[in-house]
């Protein structure tokens, strides 16, 4: 299988052609989802976490860390850190980082908003990434809902009908979505991800991980309440991405002056149970 541009190649001779339908086929014949198996799920996250080491180290080299991390309004941080993770993703070997949305479709959201943007894409081939930030400034009463939010977005991604998003007909005006990434995710081989990068900030005398760990801890049992009962496997599949944070138990933090923020990712892959 060749590489092109950072893309899979869609030309396969018949030999590769036959290991691709060995790999979408499992032991028993049936078609699996995604090109995931056990040996490949290590190398992905390998991946995954030097991309969100490169984000994090990029974030803190920022001349003016501590005003933006000062910076209240909620979401504002968020596309800051979003535009560096589509930076640092072309930076990468191979690698390029979409600067759009992109859709996915989901089961771990009410019957009438299954459609869902991401805020950015990545494709570390064969890995292709959904991405989703979630950046909470510090709050009188606490974190805020935005931290909360980290779970639901993950589990968001962890339920993502990749079938359903890889058919997605882009309407012809949409102008939200690179074409490149509707043409990737449909190329043979890939291995999809969701992604999420996650964080608090503000002055460092308000903050500390175990608000963080509580916050994101609370938003799971909020999204397990929800759509444990109809998302098959989504609970345990939540737990274990969230016992298992890309940059470890504390995440990363970052002080500059009187600011401070905690930083962390998780990820799972998409279409396996």
């Amino acid at each position: 299988m060749t590489q092109e541009g950072g893309h899979v190649a869609a030309a396969l001779p018949s030999s590769a052609l036959e290991q691709l339908r060995e790999a979408l086929t499992d032991e028993s014949g049936r078609k699996r989802v995604t090109m995931h198996t056990a040996a490949t799920i290590k190398d992905d996250r390998t991946a995954l976490a030097g991309l969100v080491e490169a984000v994090v180290e990029r974030l803190g080299r920022e001349p003016d860390l501590e005003d933006f991390l000062l910076w209240n309004p909620g979401g504002a941080l968020e596309h800051v850190v979003q535009m560096i993770v589509s930076s640092c993703a072309r930076k990468t070997n191979g690698g390029t980082g979409f600067r759009c949305e992109v859709f996915y479709e989901t089961s771990a959201r009410k019957a009438n908003a299954k459609q869902k943007w991401s805020d950015g894409a990545v494709s570390l081939p064969p890995v292709v990434g959904i991405v989703e930030v979630k950046m909470a400034p510090a709050r009188t009463k606490g974190v805020g809902g935005a931290a909360r939010a980290v779970a639901h977005d993950l589990a968001a991604l962890l339920a993502t009908n990749w079938e359903a998003t890889v058919g997605y007909d882009m309407p012809f005006k949409d102008n939200l979505t690179d074409p490149d990434w509707s043409a990737l995710i449909k190329s043979p081989g890939v291995r999809p991800w969701g992604l999420v990068i996650g964080g608090i900030h503000g002055p460092d005398n308000k903050i500390t991980s175990d608000q963080f760990t509580a916050a994101v801890e609370a938003g799971a049992k909020s999204v397990v309440a929800k759509y444990g009962a109809t998302c098959e496997g989504l609970p345990d599949r939540l737990a274990r991405a969230l016992k298992e944070p890309l940059l470890g138990g504390h995440g990363r933090v970052l002080r500059d002056g009187t600011a401070i923020a905690i930083v962390n990712a998780w990820c799972g892959p998409i279409g396996r149970a």
